[in-house]
């Protein structure tokens, strides 16, 4: 065979090597042995999208059983818990998206997780759609390094709009917000907001009048009202 003919055949072999290695690899759903598991959805035979029937440690994870787990591409696996898991010292809320991505010739997590349900994490308060992101070692002591607000609503005292991005330091302190929108049009909704928020109270403060005020009904009274 001829150099120049080694030369025409080098990208064919080394992508028929990539195709083999690549093959060669387990996705998350075929490491879950198929008495422990009920596919959803397959794919020329192969599960896509299956639910846990019991309890599996995947990618180092400890998912429990009823839990769905979604190949979404040829690199990467979501995992949505039924119940919160526990990953390294984080808790995860149940029903939140767990990124799985192909790191070498394993899947791993990659410290990306898109809140399932309302939780709080070292006195920061997260929403459900937020995506916050993780780093340092993963498997032990992850840090929550950003979040993206997955809706608008109030956060370190001010009104924000969805897809803003909080960046923190690793002492879990605000260093920086970037903000969705442009600073005069955010300023013109921020300022709305706070009206809205002022002319909702005070009709809540009129309906809850008949409590006591600092009473345990009036109190609640107003937490119902103002989260209606």
């Amino acid at each position: 065979m001829s150099r120049d003919l080694n030369l025409q055949l080098m990208p064919l072999i080394l992508a028929l090597t990539l195709l083999i290695s690549c093959s060669a690899v387990r996705t998350p759903i075929q490491t879950v042995p198929a008495k422990s598991r009920q596919t959803i959805e397959a794919v020329e035979g192969q599960a896509v999208a299956v639910r846990l029937t019991e309890a599996t440690n995947v990618a180092g994870i400890s998912v429990p059983a009823g839990s769905i787990m979604r190949q979404t591409s040829d690199t990467q696996c979501s995992v949505f818990p039924a119940e919160t898991v526990l990953i390294g010292n984080v808790q995860i809320p149940a029903a939140s998206e767990i990124e799985l991505v192909l790191s070498g010739n394993v899947y791993a997590w990659n410290g990306t997780v898109k809140v399932g349900d309302a939780t709080t994490y070292h006195e920061l308060n997260l929403s459900t759609g937020d995506i916050i992101y993780f780093v340092g070692d993963l498997a032990v002591q992850p840090i929550l390094a950003q979040v993206r607000l997955g809706s608008h609503r109030e956060f370190a005292g001010q009104w924000y709009p969805a897809e803003t991005v909080i960046h923190l330091d690793a002492n879990r302190k605000v260093t920086q917000i970037l903000p969705s929108l442009p600073p005069d049009v955010l300023v013109t909704q921020q300022e709305s907001y706070w009206k809205q928020k002022a002319e909702h109270e005070s009709r809540c403060i009129e309906i809850c009048a008949n409590h006591k005020k600092n009473s345990p009904a009036h109190t609640s009274c107003m937490e119902y009202c103002m989260n209606r």
